[in-house]
């Protein structure tokens, strides 16, 4: 039984179409996770580590092709591809035999590292999906960009999303974190192509708009669990929530936070 948990969660400008809503779903149990990071584990361990890849747009990651435990643990890959397929297809109203599984991944983020978390990016796929594994202390979570905010769904329950929407895996403060991501391609009508189209020129367009303070410095993002201390806005004294970013300038003295 596979539960659609919190459903769809929130949504993203309306012109982005059957791709607008991010939504959240239940693929494994707390003990698959567990036996899915084992399995990891003890392959990597026979083959001197992690590898480490470069392939998100230039960004280093620690990461797996769960291909390898194929013969070990199929059940895995049928998971993603069966359900987390189905699930997709049902989201964002596509036929399930449109929606097929391009590549899936074990990504293991270490605090204190250079990969601690994973810097924005979009991904090459139509859809996409990432499901945590286990529970980090503190920090972790997908921040979506358009969303202005970080959804962490609880171990085994994956975030459902198009994946052409700019987002960051946010960094992890302590332990280690594992997810699963998995990447899908999707034969699109021309209504969903065009929709896709517009998200691809909207955050192409956001990422090259400067992020400035009142005073014209550069602006840091400023992921929840990063910085210790009060969550509230140095101008206007408002409180940040906990699953939102803020912006930090970089001059010291300026603006702050």
């Amino acid at each position: 039984t596979v539960r659609m948990g919190r459903g769809r969660l929130t949504a993203a400008p309306a012109w982005a179409g059957p791709f607008h809503s991010f939504h959240e779903a239940g693929l494994f149990s707390q003990a698959e996770c567990t036996r899915i990071v084992a399995a990891a584990e003890a392959h990597v361990a026979e083959r001197g580590g992690w590898p480490v890849r470069g392939d998100y747009e230039g960004h280093v990651t620690r990461d797996l092709d769960a291909a390898v435990l194929a013969t070990s643990q199929p059940w895995i890959r049928e998971r993603a591809e069966v359900v987390a397929g189905a699930l997709l297809a049902k989201c964002f109203g596509l036929p399930v035999a449109d929606v097929m599984l391009d590549a899936l991944r074990i990504v293991r983020y270490e605090a204190g590292t250079g990969q601690a978390g994973l810097p924005l990016h979009s991904d090459g796929s139509v859809l996409s999906f990432v499901c945590p594994l286990n529970a980090p202390a503190s920090g972790g979570g997908t921040y979506v960009r358009v969303l202005r905010g970080v959804i962490a769904p609880p171990p085994g329950c994956a975030l459902l999303f198009c994946g052409r929407w700019a987002h960051a895996g946010a960094p992890i403060c302590c332990g280690v974190r594992y997810v699963l991501t998995g990447f899908f391609e999707a034969a699109l009508g021309p209504v969903a192509a065009r929709a896709l189209e517009r998200i691809e020129g909207h955050e192409a367009w956001a990422a090259t708009a400067p992020r400035l303070c009142p005073a014209g410095h550069w602006l840091r993002r400023e992921f929840p669990g990063e910085v210790d201390g009060s969550r509230t806005c140095n101008r206007c004294a408002r409180h940040v929530p906990g699953d939102s970013m803020r912006n930090r300038c970089e001059v010291a003295g300026c603006c702050g936070a």
